[in-house]
């Protein structure tokens, strides 16, 4: 586990980090109100791949007007339905949704001028006709001519932090005794953080170059590991809609042993939150004693959603062996 964790954390976390914080953002741009309805459901996950002529799938194009972040909602059917985004010509997948029910939310980076192909999946017991909401965001970079990256700065003690926090910059809540870390997304916040105080040691001189580089060593793993020591066997790291897609085939393929559970409560983008439970008779209230462990509460910590989800696959695959 941690030979593949050391070669993957790093182009994650850069990932999250250049993708949650865009350096401006204006109102969003309707591209598609429909309708979607359709017959038959599709086993495949909807997010693997372009499926347009498979049953149980309908599809609608938009063009990206903007480079910023595309958002496709689907709400009010019956059933489980799932979502997809991808560019039309490259087939790359923009973003997706796999959770439960009907109430979807697919989200991504787009550049402008391109073609999207949004796919709509019929799951178990699909049925309704439920509404596909598709918008855009203009961001485009924070300093075209500022390469984003890493610093770290000295802060000893609580007012020291608190300073740097009222600056409003990108603190990347990682830091250790004396001193804090964040990412400068311009010359300006960098001129801020100067200008209050702080001398910015670079941890990171180019953040899209490093994702670069730990996007190439990622995809060399993948080809000389086709199947790695963890117990799903996976070579990297979870999507949003690679979790939800596992906890429901874990539940469906071992019935008795893994139960789909969903949290009372909507995250702050009203997405359903899911989770599992295993345990032998997992559907009959017996009383027994419950060991809970949560992952990715905190969201450039992607490691510890694949603790998570592997512990699972370490359950159900030794269940009655070990």
């Amino acid at each position: 586990m941690t030979r593949l964790f050391g070669r993957l954390v790093a182009g994650a976390l850069t990932m999250t980090i250049l993708a949650v914080l865009p350096g401006s953002a204006s109102a969003a741009t309707r591209l598609l109100t429909s309708t979607v309805s359709g017959s038959g459901t599709t086993a495949a996950a909807c997010h693997r791949g372009v499926a347009t002529t498979a049953p149980g799938v309908v599809t609608r194009t938009v063009r990206m007007p903007v480079l910023g972040l595309v958002s496709a909602r689907l709400s009010g059917g019956r059933g489980d339905w799932d979502l997809a985004v991808f560019d039309r010509a490259t087939r790359r997948l923009v973003g997706a949704s796999s959770s439960v029910g009907s109430t979807e939310l697919a989200q991504g980076f787009a550049f402008a001028d391109r073609d999207l192909l949004v796919q709509v999946c019929r799951g178990d017991r699909a049925a309704g006709t439920p509404r596909l909401t598709v918008t855009a965001t203009e961001t485009g970079p924070a300093d075209p001519t500022y390469a984003p990256r890493l610093v770290e700065v000295a802060a000893d003690g609580p007012a020291a932090a608190r300073r740097l926090d009222a600056l409003g910059l990108d603190l990347t809540e990682h830091g250790g005794d004396g001193h804090l870390q964040l990412v400068l997304h311009s010359a300006r916040e960098e001129a801020a953080l100067r200008g209050a105080g702080f001398a910015p040691r670079t941890i990171v001189a180019d953040l899209v170059q490093r994702a670069r580089d730990n996007a190439a060593a990622t995809r060399a793993f993948r080809a000389a590991t086709p199947r790695s020591g963890l117990p799903s066997g996976r070579t990297d790291y979870r999507h949003l809609a690679d979790y939800e897609t596992e906890m429901k085939a874990l539940a469906a393929a071992h019935p008795g042993l893994v139960k789909l559970i969903t949290l009372p409560h909507k995250s702050l983008e009203g997405r359903t939150i899911l989770g599992i439970e295993v345990g032998k008779d997992v559907n009959v209230e017996t009383g027994k004693p419950t060991f809970v462990q949560l992952g990715v509460h905190h969201a450039r910590e992607w490691p510890s959603g694949e603790h998570v989800m592997e512990y699972a696959h370490e359950l159900v695959n030794g269940f009655g062996k070990d």
